[in-house]
């Protein structure tokens, strides 16, 4: 017995992909989906849709001939008020982790691409942070990071705290393992928030300063107490940042 159709959905998603055969296969399994599907053979070509159509999310191969993943993600940023989340799909090392949550990718996937995996990080992106980060976490930490600033606003404005779409930049010098899960713990002295707790993944970091960029970890965010959660959701609404997580 097939697959069951899952309930259709109103969001569109755009396949960026130079291989004609993925991108019929791609296309055929979120249709399926009850997805609005788009296509495009290079990253030129997807930039024209994303300005002339509504795209949720886009899912871009990195490496395309005719206008690559990387130079959409950057035309993305900055030729569109309000750019569509990205995903990328890749089979080299073309860029690393921090550059690509910077450039606004919300994950990257190594091809040969898993239909299951495929369709869970799109079913999970889609989703508002306030949704995303609201529902308490169940895996296991690897450990717990704690921190204490003045207050939320002054950690933003020093920059100690950087906010993305989808995660933070925290400062400071640290050695942890990537790619698994963290706690965080920060506590502010004044403010109407006085900590915010919550867990995420540890998607890269930079120990040591370098090219005038401050040492320092990404972490993508899983979950936040309900303390943080308002006002670091109302924070991202207010400033719309590109960047997924940003790197500084």
């Amino acid at each position: 017995m097939g697959p069951t159709m899952d309930k259709p959905t109103s969001k569109t998603l755009l396949f960026a992909e130079d291989e004609p055969e993925l991108l019929e296969i791609y296309t055929h399994w979120f249709q399926r989906l009850g997805y609005n599907v788009r296509g495009a053979s290079n990253g030129n070509q997807a930039l024209e849709i994303c300005r002339t159509q509504p795209i949720d999310l886009v899912v871009s191969d990195v490496r395309m001939a005719g206008g690559d993943g990387i130079t959409l993600a950057r035309e993305l940023r900055t030729a569109m008020d309000a750019s569509p989340l990205l995903v990328f799909l890749t089979g080299f090392a073309d860029l690393s982790n921090e550059e690509a949550y910077d450039l606004g990718a919300c994950s990257i996937l190594s091809k040969p691409i898993n239909r299951d995996e495929l369709r869970q990080v799109v079913e999970r992106f889609l989703k508002p942070p306030r949704e995303l980060w609201s529902v308490p976490l169940t895996l296991q930490l690897n450990t717990l990071i704690e921190k204490r600033y003045q207050s939320l606003a002054d950690a933003l404005g020093q920059r100690a705290l950087s906010f993305g779409r989808g995660g933070m930049f925290v400062r400071g010098s640290h050695s942890l393992p990537e790619d698994v899960p963290i706690g965080f713990q920060f506590r502010f002295t004044e403010g109407d928030a006085t900590r915010m707790y919550g867990s995420g993944i540890l998607r890269w970091q930079r120990p040591l300063p370098h090219q005038n960029l401050p040492a320092g970890m990404g972490i993508e965010i899983l979950h936040l107490d309900s303390e943080a959660l308002d006002p670091v959701v109302q924070w991202i609404s207010d400033s719309k940042p590109r960047a997924f997580i940003p790197k500084e």
